[in-house]
């Protein structure tokens, strides 16, 4: 079974489960979480981009997941997030200093 990483954070996002059921899916036999590496993440990139140009469902850089990971980082590394929109950042139970 394989797992990319923004699939199980996409899915996280929608089904709001608590972290420990993660275990039950991570630990079955065969089963591969597909890390996104700097080339793989820059790939995904290359393949979603037409969809934010043909179908914008969003405004470019501004997704709950790009949003997540930035705040998860900036956090776990006591970074400032620099950001032309730093309404994005605010109201999360992690606190992080926005300029």
């Amino acid at each position: 079974m394989l797992l990319p990483a923004t699939a199980v954070a996409e899915a996280q996002a929608a089904l709001k489960i608590p972290a420990a059921l993660w275990d039950h899916i991570f630990k079955r036999p065969r089963a591969v979480v597909l890390n996104l590496t700097g080339y793989n993440a820059v790939a995904v990139g290359v393949l979603a981009s037409p969809r934010l140009e043909h179908h914008p469902m969003q405004a470019v850089l501004t997704g709950p997941l790009m949003v997540g990971h930035v705040v998860r980082e900036a956090a776990e590394t006591n970074a400032v997030v620099f950001t032309r929109i730093p309404e994005l950042y605010g109201g999360h139970e992690v606190p992080v200093t926005v300029i």
